[in-house]
């Protein structure tokens, strides 16, 4: 039977170290360079293969796919949509989600700068093909002065110190100065740098992950202020083993000078680890957070949950990380900067041409350098000077710009239409630009869809973690200050998600809801709707115009007593007018529709225009170069000719001199 004995602190030791190694080289071999060569790519870094005296472009693809992908991705987050919301399991807790939710939002977004972990969360996600959240509850301890007034009778319970540092206010009362500490709670969510984080090979999530750890530096001062045994920690060992892949030092050596002669500022490697292991014999795995810096354990607790949320844009099945937009990018990147250093190379040779020079010899060691090199002329012997390289033709290397460009739109789903309008949109139908809009939009909404189920899962933690605390705090809804307490809401709860399938667009609600309203002023006639049901949607219209609130525009019906709400009679003159208001609303769209055509006519006649006139320059463009290899030709007889007679001349007069010197 296998023994179920509780671990000792040597034997939970011994299978962290084993945990820790194994992590380390699962990032180290199968992810990290990975992520190097992402973040060269979005640097634009040289790819290493490049030479003097050419072109040495690089078309930042990855750049320009991650920082577009970002702004599209977060937009709907800092935008103060509600993109995520609780939903009760029950009747009886469902008056405390609308609260939760509100309560873990304004935490998330005003309790700290929300703004700028969305982003960074965002964007090292798209670039690094994951990023780790870390959510927690952080006591930020602050030492005050306070003042204190007290009489005479309090003066004396003081012990003698504090007694004897109180002033007399000449009133019978005395004051007294107390340094107090003062802590307060805050809920933070940090990013995770990848080259922090650890987790083991086989982890599908991070929630059924059997190992997790946050490795980070912390200085001596630091683990103190953490709440660590101030003996303990300085017996610590200091300059323990950097990172796989760090940025901040990339050799052992930097990592030492890191290090101060001051103890207190010395930084040791610090591993925050979560593990699921049966450490007290019961036969059930528990989860417990252990801090540890090399061999030493500095604390083992168990806990409930893990603080960590992992994204991922292309999510992989049965893999805890996938792939990242810059992954899909790298390609498109290195074949598109390829040919757009051979089309400069071609400009540069094209521009500045270079020319064969005669030279006594027909080929020496002077010819061999010249034509090593990329500009100047050739020396050699042969032929008259004479230009080198054939004709330059852009046509070609613009052909296959074009194409790769069309396998990066299709690899990152960012094209011309969901950046603004195309060359050629006028050239199409409103429908057809509409319907090439969203499918442009088809990648951004995917992933705007991931991002939100992590970030979801992140709200959970937030609101467990306030009701854990369970401290009241203030919050605004419906334009007011409320009171809510933690305590109250629900252990579990659902989440809605509003984002990603195309529903987040604010002009595409506010159409809908516009359409909405007049279906339901036509329902109220026949009892199918209410004025309570009228106001919800006047309410979300307000809300998604970003007009403030709707009780100052519109009367509810809830906070409104003898509102009736059986609907009134109809009035045949609002019928009437209705009627006539309907006619000319047809009258006007049938107008509309004839203009709309009488505009695609007119474009599709400048359309004509402008393909007569783009080939008439062509053809033009043919004229003048036909002509001017024709002069060229020419010229090159000329020349020829020109120079064969003044050689027959030269023999001519050769001869005639020849024939005079000879005696009759």
């Amino acid at each position: 039977m296998t023994n179920r004995q509780p671990l000792d602190e040597a034997e939970l030791l011994n299978i962290l170290e084993e945990q820790w190694i194994q992590a380390e080289d699962y990032y180290g071999s199968d992810i990290a360079e990975q992520q190097a060569a992402a973040i060269d790519f979005y640097d634009a870094k040289p790819f290493g293969d490049e030479e003097d005296g050419k072109s040495q472009l690089i078309l930042p693809d990855v750049q320009d796919a991650v920082d577009h992908m970002t702004i599209q991705v977060t937009k709907p987050f800092i935008s103060g949509d509600r993109v995520i919301e609780f939903e009760a399991r029950d009747e009886d807790s469902a008056q405390f989600v609308d609260e939760a939710t509100e309560a873990v939002s304004q935490t998330f977004m005003r309790g700290q700068n929300g703004f700028r972990v969305i982003h960074d969360w965002c964007k090292a996600g798209l670039k690094e093909r994951y990023c780790v959240l870390k959510s927690m509850l952080e006591v930020e301890r602050k030492t005050v002065t306070r003042r204190y007034q007290i009489d005479e009778e309090q003066l004396s319970v003081l012990d003698e110190e504090t007694a004897a540092s109180a002033q007399d206010s000449g009133d019978g009362s005395f004051v007294i100065t107390k340094q107090e500490q003062v802590e307060t709670p805050r809920f933070v969510d940090y990013t995770v740098p990848s080259e922090e984080f650890r987790f083991s090979r086989r982890a599908r999530s991070e929630d059924d992950a059997d190992y997790l750890a946050h490795a980070c530096r912390k200085s001596r001062s630091d683990l103190v202020q953490l709440g660590f045994d101030v003996d303990v920690v300085y017996d610590l060992p200091a300059g323990t083993d950097t990172l796989t892949f760090d940025r901040r030092a990339t050799s052992r050596d930097e990592w030492m000078r890191t290090d101060n002669s001051n103890p207190s500022m010395q930084e040791v490697l610090l591993l925050e680890e979560y593990i699921r292991i049966d450490a007290n014999g019961d036969g059930i795995a528990e989860l417990l957070r252990v801090f540890r810096v090399d061999k030493t354990i500095l604390d083992v607790t168990e806990v409930n949950d893990h603080p960590f949320t992992v994204w991922t844009p292309f999510p992989e099945p049965h893999r805890m990380i996938g792939s990242g937009l810059a992954d899909k990018a790298m390609m498109t990147q290195r074949i598109r900067s390829m040919v757009a250093r051979q089309l400069m190379n071609g400009m540069y040779s094209h521009n500045e041409p270079r020319y064969w020079v005669p030279q006594e010899s027909m080929i020496d060691g002077q010819t061999l350098d010249d034509l090593l090199e990329t500009v100047g002329p050739v020396r050699g012997k042969g032929m008259p000077p004479t230009l080198l390289g054939g004709n330059f033709d852009v046509s070609k290397s613009l052909t296959v710009l074009e194409f790769f460009s069309r396998e990066r739109e299709v690899r990152t789903g960012i094209t011309d239409t969901n950046q603004g309008l195309a060359p050629d949109v006028l050239n199409t139908t409103a429908t057809g630009a509409q319907l090439q809009h969203e499918n442009g939009q088809q990648t951004s909404e995917f992933i705007t869809r991931v991002f939100a189920e992590a970030l979801a899962r992140v709200f959970v933690k937030k609101m467990k973690l306030l009701k854990e605390v369970g401290q009241p705090l203030s919050i605004k809804m419906d334009g007011e200050y409320k009171r809510v307490d933690p305590a109250n809401w629900p252990d579990e709860v659902d989440v809605l998600i509003r984002v990603g399938l195309g529903t987040n667009n604010k002009q595409a609600r506010l159409s809908l809801r516009m359409q909405l309203l007049e279906v339901q002023k036509e329902a109220l006639q026949v009892g199918l709707a209410d004025n309570e049901k009228i106001f919800n949607n006047l309410a979300s219209l307000v809300k998604d115009a970003g007009l403030g609130q709707a009780d100052d525009l519109f009367i509810n019906p809830a906070n409104k007593e003898g509102v009736e709400q059986a609907p009134p009679p109809p009035d045949p003159a609002m019928i009437q007018a209705q009627a006539k208001a309907q006619l000319d609303q047809a009258k006007l769209q049938g107008e509309q529709q004839l203009a709309q055509q009488r505009i695609q006519l007119m474009q599709a006649e400048a359309s004509e225009k402008a393909d007569l006139l783009r080939a008439q320059a062509t053809l033009e463009a043919e004229l003048a170069r036909d002509k001017a290899e024709a002069e060229m030709q020419l010229a090159e007889r000329r020349m020829a000719f020109e120079q064969d007679l003044a050689n027959r001349r030269m023999q001519f007069e050769a001869a005639t001199r020849m024939a005079r010197d000879i005696p009759q």
